[in-house]
């Protein structure tokens, strides 16, 4: 697949639990632009993927076409930027999801995701392994000064043919 379609696949993915939400899922270029978008979006829960970039899988992958990709989910409940100092992350925000809660689900979302191949592989690739996401993380967002944010960004990773 490409980084196109690995995108537009986990915004597909997230949309119907976004929805489940009240929220939006969206594709964002970087995250300055996901920064902006969440400054400026709606006071909904909002998931942006984001790719962050590849590199080879190994050693051999000029002979197996297989690199990683690095993918970052931002998460949001829309309840503005600066964190929230409190057990608010707990508790639901007035018709909002408990941050934790939203994090969570979003979380198990992503790590259950199988990421079909496409018709646009490159000639002689190597069927996907286990196209599904590795070495999830997740953390909260702050911003150079360490001012942490009503964020969470969610990192993975996942073995494809370039």
């Amino acid at each position: 697949m490409t980084i196109r379609a690995q995108l537009e696949f986990i915004r597909d993915a997230l949309a119907d639990w976004a929805r489940d939400f009240g929220g939006l899922a969206l594709v964002a270029s970087d995250p300055l632009d996901a920064l902006v978008r969440l400054q400026q979006g709606p006071a909904k829960p909002v998931a942006l993927a984001i790719f962050l970039g590849e590199r080879p899988f190994s050693e051999s992958s000029d002979r197996t076409f297989l690199v990683e990709r690095t993918y970052q989910v931002a998460l949001s409940r829309g309840t503005g930027l600066p964190a929230t100092k409190s057990d608010s992350l707990m508790k639901e925000t007035g018709a909002r999801p408990a941050m934790y809660d939203l994090l969570e689900s979003a979380r198990d979302l992503i790590a259950n995701l199988v990421f079909p191949l496409g018709e646009d592989e490159a000639e002689g690739a190597q069927p996907d392994p286990e196209a599904i996401p590795q070495a999830l993380s997740i953390a909260l967002w702050s911003v150079a000064d360490q001012q942490a944010l009503d964020i969470f960004r969610i990192e993975f990773t996942i073995v494809t043919p370039r």
